[in-house]
């Protein structure tokens, strides 16, 4: 993190989001008293979802798929 005066970050903006961009921190003050920072936002992007194939490949499942049975109380509803 760099120190810089208002009057610099007004001149110099566009280099100060491109650093803030890479990852730097910049505090601006005036005056000689701290008054803002820029910083780097977060990442928003979504964490990737693991792969479930080795999990799922171990899932058995015993008796008839509950798709089958859900069918089935359907059907005697409505009959």
């Amino acid at each position: 993190m760099h120190k810089i005066s208002a009057r610099q970050a007004r001149e110099k903006f566009s280099e100060l989001l491109n650093d803030a961009s890479r990852g730097e921190s910049v505090t601006i003050s005036r005056h000689g008293r701290e008054i803002a920072r820029i910083v780097p936002v977060e990442s928003n992007r979504r964490k990737k979802l693991p792969n479930l194939t080795k999990f799922r490949s171990g899932i058995t499942v015993k008796g008839r798929p509950m798709s089958e049975d859900v069918a089935a109380m359907r059907k005697e509803e409505r009959f």
